[in-house]
């Protein structure tokens, strides 16, 4: 059992420790070659309480421009595009800028003005969508049965089209033992093997310090298959059997002094602290607290540990000396030590979680 939505915030420690957790048991594709929990039974976003926007960060800022540079190498700007999953419309409010003739999007959880996004997600109701072009960025690893998704894809849009999608890499999970990348929201999990099996002839990319694959395919070049294996994969709890109590958080949480935080509040951050509280024992402590850069975040409480979020300068106003800093992403590293070498005084320990 894992914390059904990670980046559900809540408002106070009761409820987020009330959080309701769901069933996770990881199968095998071996026909395409990919994960999925095959106890999924669906997620009910709530746009103001489900905060996933990474905007904030200039580490991320810079991803972004690096997927819209492929992008805009890519596709022209005549061509009709069509965003699925554009969250809070980040990336979105970036395509604008490339001056597509026609551009749309589509999210349940969007909060913004903008008439181009629809508030609901893409169904049988917009066919022939006729898009030229359909970006998924981190939608695919959402999606119960990927493999008839993308078949409707082809009978909701009417006609052949490019794709580009974002995912995570389930490589880069793997090889750097990160269990706390499995989660319920993501029913999927793929490797460089499931996309050359799902698109043989894409083109794919590594990015964000290959933490996620950008694919670039033909929407009919789809190898669809009627019918696939599952085996039960033992993946997940190898990993945790492997990796959790010799993390350097966890032995942390083993010590009375010093104190320690978690930095980043999003789905690492999340299930790390979940790890941590489940595995609680009388001499292991939690972190003071974890910060995190997103506004709508701060002040809130995350599920199951029931730990708070302050903002960055928040945590300035609170640190102590010795105290130490576990960064949840290696990839914000560099950011959160040049930010602390700003505003602190003193200095602190500031770690990657490995």
């Amino acid at each position: 059992m894992i914390p059904e939505i990670p980046n559900q915030v809540f408002l106070d420690r009761d409820s987020a420790i009330r959080a309701p957790l769901r069933k996770f048991n990881l199968v095998h594709d071996k026909t395409f070659d990919y994960y999925f929990n095959e106890s999924f039974s669906g997620v009910e976003y709530d746009n103001l309480s489900y905060q996933n926007d990474q905007s904030s960060s200039p580490v991320f800022v810079e991803h972004l421009q690096n997927v819209l540079s492929i992008v805009a190498s890519k596709v022209k700007p005549s061509s009709k595009v069509v965003e699925l999953g554009c969250g809070k419309g980040a990336f979105f409010s970036f395509l604008s800028h490339l001056n597509f003739k026609s551009l749309s999007g589509f999210d349940k959880t969007y909060q913004g003005d903008d008439p181009r996004i629809y508030t609901r997600y893409l169904d049988s109701r917009d066919k022939p969508l006729n898009a030229d072009v359909l970006i998924m960025r981190h939608v695919l690893e959402h999606i119960p049965n990927p493999i008839s998704f993308l078949r409707d894809l082809v009978t909701i849009n009417g006609r052949d089209c490019d794709l580009i999608i974002e995912i995570p890499s389930t490589d880069w999970i793997i090889r750097n033992g990160s269990y706390w990348d499995f989660t319920y929201e993501h029913v999927n999990y793929f490797t460089l093997n499931s996309l050359k099996n799902f698109f043989p002839d894409s083109q794919i990319f590594e990015l964000f310090d290959n933490q996620y694959y950008l694919l670039i395919a033909n929407l009919k070049s789809f190898a669809f298959r009627e019918n696939s294996e599952y085996l039960p994969s033992t993946l997940l709890s190898d990993l945790i059997e492997k990796s959790l109590k010799d993390t350097n958080i966890f032995r942390a949480s083993k010590r009375v002094e010093p104190r320690f935080w978690l930095w980043g509040g999003a789905t690492k951050g999340v299930m790390t602290a979940f790890y941590l509280s489940n595995n609680m024992s009388p001499d292991m402590h939690l972190p003071v607290g974890i910060v995190d850069i997103n506004p709508k975040k701060q002040g809130k409480f995350v599920a199951f540990s029931g730990l708070r979020i302050f903002s960055p300068f928040e945590f300035v106003a609170k640190v102590v000396p010795n105290d130490q800093v576990f960064v949840t992403n290696p990839v914000y590293l560099t950011e959160v030590k040049d930010f602390l070498d700003r505003e602190l005084e003193f200095d602190v320990d500031v770690f990657a979680i490995s």
